[in-house]
C-alpha cells in the first residue's frame, strides 16, 4: 500500500527536539501522579485501527504502568501525534486528549483533518516525563482503506486460534485457518 499526503498542519510549537527528554518537564495535572509512578516502569499500549476513507477514525490507547497493569494514568495530558507522510519521518501534532479513570483515550479524528487512503504511524506520548526521565509512548497503525475494499485480518502467529493460553503453549488452530492467510 502506498501513502497518500494529506492536508494536515504540523503543529509549530512540536517538532522532533520538542520530544527529547531534555526538554523541561510539565507539571503533572494530579498531584498524586508522581507519588503513583514513582517506583513502576510504563506499560501502554494502542490499537491497531482500520478504517473505510469516508468513515470515523478513531484512535484508541491505554496508559498504565506496573508489571500487571497496577497503576492507571488518569487525568493527565497525552499528545497524539500520526506521521502523516511516513516518508517524510515528521510527526504531526493531532491534538492532546486527557486520560480517563482508567487510564483511556479515545479520540475521533475530526473530520476536516482525516487522512486519506494509506497506512499511518501513529504514536501517543505522555505529556509529562515521569521522574525516571523517560518520555512514555504507546505506537500503533491507521489504515485507511476505500469503502467496499475486501481484507481479510488474523492473528498475529498467522492463525485463527480456538484458544489462548497464558502459560505459553501452542493455540489450537481453527481448521482451514492456514488456508485463509494463503
Amino acid at each position: 500500500m502506498r501513502y497518500e499526503s494529506v492536508t494536515v498542519k504540523e503543529s509549530a510549537g512540536l517538532d522532533p527536539a520538542a520530544l527529547s527528554p531534555a526538554n523541561p518537564r510539565e507539571k503533572w495535572l494530579r498531584k498524586r501522579t508522581q507519588v503513583k509512578l514513582r517506583n513502576v516502569t510504563a506499560n501502554h499500549r494502542a490499537n491497531d485501527v482500520i478504517a473505510a476513507e469516508d468513515g470515523p477514525q478513531v484512535l484508541l490507547g491505554r496508559f498504565m504502568y506496573g508489571p500487571l497493569d497496577m497503576v492507571a494514568l488518569t487525568g493527565e495530558k497525552v499528545d497524539i501525534l500520526v506521521m502523516a507522510e511516513p516518508s517524510s519521518g515528521r510527526w504531526v501534532h493531532l491534538d492532546t486528549e486527557i486520560t480517563s479513570s482508567s487510564g483511556r483515550i479515545t479520540y475521533s479524528v475530526p473530520r476536516p483533518r482525516r487522512l486519506g487512503v494509506g497506512v499511518y504511524p501513529v504514536k501517543m506520548v505522555v505529556r509529562q516525563m515521569p521522574s525516571r526521565g523517560d518520555q512514555t509512548f504507546a505506537m500503533s497503525y491507521l489504515t485507511v482503506l476505500p469503502r467496499g475494499m475486501e481484507c481479510v485480518v488474523f492473528s498475529i502467529d498467522g492463525s485463527f486460534a480456538a484458544s489462548v493460553s497464558i502459560m505459553g503453549s501452542d493455540p489450537k488452530v481453527r481448521p482451514g485457518a492456514v488456508d485463509v492467510v494463503r
